[in-house]
């Protein structure tokens, strides 16, 4: 169940003056209402990765079809929360990691924007910088390792790379 609620007039934008009846039906909902479920639609594929969460959850796929990669992003999150508040923050970072998906999602469609979206893209690419900072300090390390790894040859006495 999901609702949204009009803060000026502390009523339903769902529901109200400005419903008009579903086509074939006797249920009535407001122009938000269908932008909102409009919204969710539209951005299914993302949701997904918030209300499927495990690999499991993606054996439904047909063959051929795009299951998206970025699921681990609530596994991070979750981590991330465990690291700063402990293990007692898993739950509540979940329910508000899914709230956030689902509203985003419906917010887009009702005022028929993508600037929740376009602010995520330009989040996510912000993110980027520390890793690749990270990736040139850590380079000489790198290097180090790897070249390491391959005079030593552990897959010849393993049969693993």
């Amino acid at each position: 169940h999901m609702s949204l609620r009009d803060a000026g007039a502390a009523t339903s934008a769902f529901v109200g003056d400005e419903a008009e009846p579903i086509a074939g039906s006797k249920v009535e909902c407001t122009p938000t209402f269908r932008h909102f479920v409009g919204g969710l639609l539209a951005h299914a594929t993302d949701i997904t990765l918030c209300l499927a969460t495990t690999v499991n959850s993606y054996k439904r796929f047909q063959e051929d079809t795009f299951a998206p990669t970025a699921i681990a992003w609530s596994y991070y999150g979750d981590r991330c929360a465990i690291y700063l508040f402990g293990e007692g923050a898993v739950v509540p970072y979940k329910v508000v990691y899914l709230i956030m998906h689902l509203l985003g999602a419906g917010v887009v469609g009702a005022a028929g924007i993508s600037l929740v979206w376009d602010l995520g893209d330009i989040a996510l690419g912000i993110v980027i910088l520390p890793n690749l900072i990270a990736l040139v300090l850590l380079s000489g390390k790198i290097k180090e390792l790897t070249d390491d790894y391959f005079e030593r040859k552990p897959w010849k006495t393993s049969g693993k790379v």
